[in-house]
């Protein structure tokens, strides 16, 4: 948090004077519009104020943004919780929990639903208690006690500073060692029962294509590997090499906004959709015909319309949460490619929607 506005705001936060928090903040909704700490704050602190309505939107918002972090998720459940609804609850929980599993505010939330009913619910509000299911603002400490502390300490630190530079290292991926291709594999790679199949490839052809699955995939270029798993499963490709490819498809990632790479466009992926199946992409644009169920958000995303200006295609949509898009405004989607009844279809992971004007 190295901006000097989030700096200021967090020391508010810390000391719990969430009214000076939002004066300072609100002004600047459009400029840290993909701040995911100015939103978090935002939201707890109009949480710890009531007003309900403010804080929902600012923690949706912060958890689109960063949908790898558990804590507007659990900023969220608290809010349902506080407000009674508890299904929404429950799934705000459950989603935070599959991120981190071992959160222990998380699993005292859930545990207190559980044991609860209505009223035991009511009464925690109205005493108080359901603060015990906020988020931890953190704890202030004045500068001198820091520099207390830091002169103390500092030969400790020096130290552990050097331990963790000797343990950097650049990440690794899994060994796919186990998956390279055999002496008769690459000499004898098509398939000899013939059949019909999307892509007539060449030995040559077969085998680069395999290679450069494994080096994208290493390279952390997830897309690029799966277009190439993908060439090889709709090819004359042996059945051992495709049985191969899938068995890498294992070790691809999900991504996240942050982390996304190799974005393709619409139009690239209308042109030969098989290719592009289980890429991960996102795309911007707007919303239309909108069926929202217990369980699901399903839509038609008109593709590049963000702008209302030009449209490069239409995608049905469906995101595995009863969630909120604004329909007057853009919004940006990462999920996974698909084809479903010979059509692209995108499977939504997270959603991205700066808020809209009130």
């Amino acid at each position: 948090m190295e901006d000097a506005k989030l700096k200021k705001a967090d020391i508010l936060f810390r000391k719990k004077q969430f009214q000076n928090l939002i004066k300072e903040l609100e002004p600047y909704v459009m400029e840290y519009r993909q701040s995911a700490d100015f939103f978090y704050m935002l939201g707890v602190s109009n949480l710890y104020l009531g007003i309900l309505g403010a804080a929902e939107d600012y923690l949706t918002t912060a958890s689109r943004i960063d949908a790898d972090s558990p804590r507007s998720l659990i900023a969220l459940g608290a809010l349902f919780l506080r407000k009674g609804s508890t299904t929404e609850a429950i799934s705000c929980y459950l989603e935070a929990q599959e991120i981190d599993p071992q959160n222990a505010l998380v699993k005292k939330s859930l545990n207190f639903i559980r044991k609860s009913d209505m009223a035991t619910i009511s009464q925690a509000v109205d005493n108080g208690k359901i603060t015990e299911f906020y988020p931890s603002t953190g704890v202030y400490i004045p500068v001198q006690q820091i520099v207390a502390v830091a002169a103390a300490v500092v030969i400790i630190t020096v130290t552990t500073v050097v331990a963790i530079n000797m343990y950097k290292k650049a990440p690794k991926r899994a060994d796919l060692s186990e998956y390279t291709l055999t002496v008769n594999e690459k000499n004898d790679p098509v398939e000899k029962d013939g059949g019909t199949y999307r892509y007539i490839m060449t030995t040559s052809e077969i085998n680069d294509s395999y290679t450069k699955a494994i080096k994208y995939f290493q390279a952390f270029k997830d897309n690029q590997a799966q277009v190439e798993i993908n060439r090889i499963l709709n090819s004359n490709a042996s059945v051992s090499i495709k049985q191969k490819a899938r068995d890498i498809m294992n070790y691809i990632q999900e991504p996240g906004f942050d982390t996304i790479k190799d974005i393709y466009s619409y139009k690239e992926v209308e042109s030969d959709p098989y290719l592009y199946m289980d890429c991960w992409v996102v795309w911007s644009g707007r919303v239309s015909n909108v069926e929202i169920t217990e369980t699901t958000y399903n839509c038609d995303f008109v593709v590049g319309y963000d702008d209302m200006k030009n449209i490069d295609g239409f995608v049905p949509c469906s995101i595995p949460l009863p969630i909120s898009i604004d329909v007057e405004n853009p919004v940006q989607i990462l999920g996974k490619l698909t084809v479903k009844n010979n059509k692209l279809f995108l499977l939504g992971k997270s959603v991205y929607q700066p808020l809209g004007k009130k």
